[in-house]
C-alpha cells in the first residue's frame, strides 16, 4: 500500500511485509525505502552473558533496495536503547542482511511466490545472524466491493546460528496472516498475523504519497512502530 495504493508496503524488519511477518510482494523496482522502527524488547529479546533478563528496547535503522525486478535487499542496523557500547558488556549494535528473490508474479488465479533469506550476515563477516531464516511465502490480493484483502501463508525454517538466539525472534514454521482496506479510507490498512510464535495485530497509515506510518502489538500488547520513506 506504501505508495499509489499498490500491494507494496514495509514491515517492521524492513522489508515488504505485514507487521511482523515477510510479503510475497517486493518493493518496486528501481525504489528504495528509508526508516527507522522502535522495537519492544518482547521483539527483540536480546540478552548478553552479563544480563539477568530480556530488558533491553531496540531501535531499527533500514535501508531496503530493489534493483532489479525480481530482487530485494534490505540492510538492517539495530542499536539497544540505553545498552553501553563497550567491551565489558560484549555488546556491538546488531546488523542483518536480507535478501528476497520473486519466484512467480501474481495471476489471476494463482498467488505472488518469493523466497526470503533473512539475516544472511555471516556475507559480512559475521558469525551467525541472530533473526536468521529462510522462507518461502505466497501472497494473493482480493477485492470485494470497496474492501480490499490481501492473504499471505509462509514457512521459515531457521538457518543454524553459532551463538544463542531466543526461539522467538525468528520465524520456525507455518506462518500467516492478512491486511484489510476499504476504499472510503485508502490510506489505512488493518494488519492480523501470526508469526510462527504469536498473533500480532498493527495499523499501517500513508500520507503525502511516500510517508508510512506502522504502528502495531506483538502478542496484542507489546508496541512496536516507526516511520518510513518510500521513493
Amino acid at each position: 500500500m506504501c505508495g499509489g495504493g499498490k500491494p507494496y508496503a514495509q514491515g517492521l524488519s524492513g522489508t515488504s511485509g505485514l507487521f511482523n511477518i515477510p510479503v510475497a510482494y517486493l518493493l518496486e523496482d528501481r525504489h528504495v525505502a528509508l526508516g527507522a522502527h522502535f522495537l519492544h524488547r518482547d521483539y527483540t529479546s536480546y540478552k548478553y552473558s552479563k544480563d539477568n533478563s530480556y530488558q533491553w528496547h531496540g531501535l531499527a535503522t533500514f535501508a531496503t533496495i530493489a534493483f532489479l525486478p525480481r530482487v530485494e535487499f534490505q540492510f538492517r542496523y539495530t542499536h539497544l536503547l540505553g545498552r553501553e557500547i563497550s567491551s565489558s558488556t560484549r555488546y556491538f549494535p546488531d546488523r542483518m542482511l536480507t535478501l528476497r528473490f520473486l519466484l512467480l508474479k501474481e495471476g489471476e488465479y494463482l498467488p505472488a511466490l518469493t523466497l526470503g533469506l533473512q539475516d544472511q550476515t555471516y556475507l559480512l563477516g559475521g558469525e551467525g545472524g541472530y533473526y536468521a531464516t529462510n522462507y518461502i511465502v505466497a501472497s494473493k490480493t482480493m477485492s470485494k466491493g470497496p474492501f480490499r484483502l490481501q492473504g499471505h501463508l509462509g514457512y521459515g525454517l531457521p538457518r543454524l546460528a553459532t551463538r544463542e538466539s531466543p526461539p522467538r525472534v525468528y520465524y520456525d514454521g507455518l506462518m500467516g496472516g492478512a491486511s484489510l482496506r476499504w476504499d472510503r479510507l485508502p490510506a489505512a490498512e488493518l494488519l492480523l498475523e501470526h508469526d510462527s510464535h504469536r498473533w500480532n495485530t498493527g495499523l499501517r497509515v500513508l500520507f503525502l504519497k511516500h510517508w508510512q506510518v506502522l504502528a502495531g502489538w506483538h502478542r496484542m500488547r507489546g508496541f512496536s512502530g516507526g516511520l518510513c520513506w518510500k521513493g
